[in-house]
């Protein structure tokens, strides 16, 4: 597994606690290898790393073949795009994520590669377990199921 995000960051609760609780390894990349996207992707091949949470404005300039052994790859933390959807979904078992910081890391899930609509729509996911999620309009409004 890959800790990408800073300590810092919620997100690298995801990332560290995901390796530990499955007993895998954690790999940490340094900051001159994030930084590089072709770096980055030797990095991830030559570790054999198979799980990663990445930002979709991130994940958007790798190229999934450069990563063979990638299996599963989680996006959280900005709005996902068709473009990023149709380069992975085939690739690899692809989850959006959803959770401001203010509520939890991830809030909602879709698994991106199981939606027959992946590609002509981008969906924040359903309710992780133990979660429940309100859609409020711009008026702060309770949005009806579904959207």
């Amino acid at each position: 597994a890959l800790l990408f995000a800073s300590y810092s960051f919620d997100a690298a609760c995801w990332e560290i606690f995901q390796a530990l609780f499955c007993g895998a390894t954690l790999y940490v990349p340094t900051t001159e290898t994030i930084l590089n996207y072709e770096r980055f992707e030797q990095y991830m091949a030559d570790h054999r790393i198979t799980v990663a949470a990445l930002p979709p404005t991130y994940a958007v300039y790798l190229e999934p073949g450069r990563m063979p052994h990638l299996r599963i790859l989680f996006t959280a933390g900005s709005a996902s795009s068709t473009e990023l959807v149709y380069k992975w979904k085939d690739q690899v078992a692809y989850y959006n994520g959803y959770g401001p910081t203010e509520n939890s890391v991830a809030t909602s899930i879709w698994p991106v590669s199981e939606d027959a609509r992946a590609g002509q729509l981008i969906s924040i996911g359903r309710p992780v377990p133990n979660h429940r999620v309100y859609m409020v309009d711009v008026h702060g409004h309770l949005a009806p199921v579904g959207v």
